[in-house]
């Protein structure tokens, strides 16, 4: 039951992932901009 909460789970721990990345280089970048 777990492992198929973590399935379930994969989506939005991506989304999380790429969120915190995105908004980083986001931040990073905007004083270049």
């Amino acid at each position: 039951q777990c492992l198929k909460l973590f399935k379930s789970n994969n989506q939005v721990g991506w989304l999380i992932f790429l969120g915190l990345i995105g908004g980083s280089v986001w931040i990073w970048l905007k004083p270049l901009v």
